[in-house]
């Protein structure tokens, strides 16, 4: 089963995200603290990580500056998410490194078949 880290500050939304991802057939791992989660990496050792770009402390952004520069996860597809709609700031997102930036709210089929694109599942194949 495919590994999927969740980084969501807010609490709703991280159930929310559990419980697509989940139904999805994904194995997931919920962190509300990026840095937390990046130190978490080499236990889990996930095939896709969806992150809030905005967090308190250690936010989105540094995480995947983060893990981009380390050798054993740069290729780990980030999906980051965010209510951000500046194009500056989803410019920076994305040249950092960036798979995909979704803005929230998001269509959650949308969403589906982007984890489904990065995870080499075809349509339907997750559940």
């Amino acid at each position: 089963m495919k590994k999927v880290i969740l980084i969501e500050d807010n609490e709703d939304m991280l159930n929310l995200l559990d419980v697509i991802v989940k139904e999805a057939n994904f194995q997931v791992f919920l962190f509300k603290e990026a840095k937390k989660a990046y130190e978490s990496l080499q236990s889990i050792r996930p095939d896709l990580i969806i992150c809030d770009l905005l967090m308190p402390e250690y936010n989105g952004l540094n995480f995947l500056k983060q893990i981009k520069s380390d050798p054993d996860f740069k290729t780990v597809p980030v999906i980051i998410i965010s209510v951000v709609v500046e194009r500056f700031l989803i410019d920076e997102v994305m040249s950092a490194g960036a798979d995909a930036f979704f803005h929230k709210p998001f269509r959650v089929i949308e969403l589906i078949d982007i984890i489904n694109k990065y995870l080499g599942v075809g349509k339907n194949e997750s559940k």
